[in-house]
């Protein structure tokens, strides 16, 4: 069942229904409150929506989840630089790489951002 709405939900962010994502990933997180990528995908939503403090809020518990993942770090500091905080993009881009050194994610974010 949280396969379905994992997948209902990518299907929902796919056509930029992003309200209707959140709502399936919030249903998958119902049944495993630990899936790190439903939770990085309700960060990511809110991103879209420019719901800055949400998407914050999200991708602080995706790093709860999983703090050896880059991903929410790195989306963290894309929110972060859109919204003119640099310095603290940094060190999000920073976290990432740590999590994650061998990744090109990580790398990504802070050879493209500096």
């Amino acid at each position: 069942e949280a396969q379905a709405a994992m997948a209902a939900g990518e299907a929902a962010f796919g056509r930029g229904d992003f309200t209707e994502a959140i709502t399936d990933y919030q249903k998958a997180l119902t049944i495993d409150p630990t899936n790190y990528n439903a939770t990085l995908f309700v960060g990511d939503c809110y991103y879209r929506l420019k719901n800055d403090e949400s998407a914050a809020d999200w991708f602080g518990r995706a790093v709860a989840l999983n703090p050896n993942a880059e991903t929410a770090y790195r989306y963290w500091g894309d929110l972060l630089l859109r919204a003119g905080r640099g310095e603290e993009a940094r060190s999000k881009f920073i976290d990432a790489f740590i999590a994650e050194p061998y990744s090109q994610g990580a790398r990504t974010g802070l050879i493209t951002r500096e």
